[in-house]
């Protein structure tokens, strides 16, 4: 007799690698909107932001805090032994722990599909914040401290990215992924029914796929809640930086044909910023009759 796969939902309100407390409401809101169901659920306990600036250690911003959150997600996660995971985040590295357990569980049996406007591959050399290192940490490169967490590193000819824009990205870090033996799938070179992606799938050799959904990856134009529709305006920083062309309906689809090809182990959904949502938490704060 076999048994179901073992699925566990975890709820990581991590804010710091984006250095943007907004996260930590926009992965709860992820938890609470997501369709009910059996699996075992559990949170990761998140230190709530204070109003004061956060620290920059060895070139991190809050360097240790984000250590400590994903090694207690980690533990989380092997205490529960899931077969599968979707994490509700979050910035970006909230898929460091879940994806580098089941990338031993899986051993040489697993394949990364990254859906996101960005590749998330830089280090604390060109960066603070960490949630631009995750797939980074994830082939065991980048940050000691967060690499260590990859006890077994996923392959660069198993990792895909659909998505990214290839007219955003430096030569450098075009030749990098080539030299990897990553694929990257521009929105522009995306067909219809994703043949491209479904074939590379059936072809990287691994049964089991993680996902990582940055939700970024949307057009900003059809979905409000992320990082360049921030109601006080673009930092200056963040003018030019690659935006999202893809759709739901387009990941959605995505997903569908993918998982009738290969496994899907893990998803985490990350960097949901309801920045009306948040706003209103703020005021209601601060009316009479509801302020404390």
């Amino acid at each position: 007799m076999t048994t179901s796969p073992k699925t566990l939902r975890l709820l990581m309100p991590q804010w710091q690698g984006g250095n943007n407390p907004t996260y930590r409401l926009g992965a709860r809101l992820l938890a609470w909107l997501a369709p009910e169901g059996d699996a075992e659920f559990a949170e990761v306990p998140v230190a709530q932001p204070d109003g004061s600036k956060l620290p920059v250690e060895e070139g991190i911003v809050a360097k240790t805090a984000i250590l400590g959150q994903n090694r207690t997600a980690l533990e989380i996660i092997r205490k529960a032994d899931p077969d599968r995971i979707v994490t509700f985040g979050g910035d970006c590295s909230v898929s460091l722990a879940p994806f580098s357990y089941l990338a031993t569980k899986y051993a040489g049996d697993v394949a990364v599909l990254w859906i996101d406007s960005h590749v998330d591959l830089t280090s604390s050399q060109f960066y603070e914040n960490a949630h631009g290192y995750p797939m980074r940490n994830l082939l065991g490169q980048g940050d000691a401290e967060f690499a260590a967490f990859t006890e077994t590193p996923i392959p660069g000819n198993r990792l895909v990215y659909v998505g990214v824009g290839k007219d955003r990205m430096s030569e450098g870090s075009l030749r990098d992924i080539d030299a990897m033996g990553a694929r990257v799938f521009d929105p522009s070179e995306l067909t219809g029914n994703f043949a491209e992606v479904i074939d590379w799938l059936k072809a990287c050799g691994a049964s089991k796929l993680l996902v990582h959904f940055d939700l970024d990856v949307l057009d900003p134009e059809h979905f409000r809640a992320q990082l360049f529709n921030n109601p006080d305006g673009l930092a200056d920083h963040f003018v030019g930086m690659a935006t999202g062309k893809l759709t739901f309906a387009n990941v959605i689809d995505l997903l569908g044909r993918s998982a009738e090809v290969i496994d899907i182990v893990a998803l985490s959904i990350t960097e949901h910023l309801p920045w009306d949502a948040e706003n209103l938490r703020q005021a209601l704060a601060r009316l009479p009759i509801l302020s404390r």
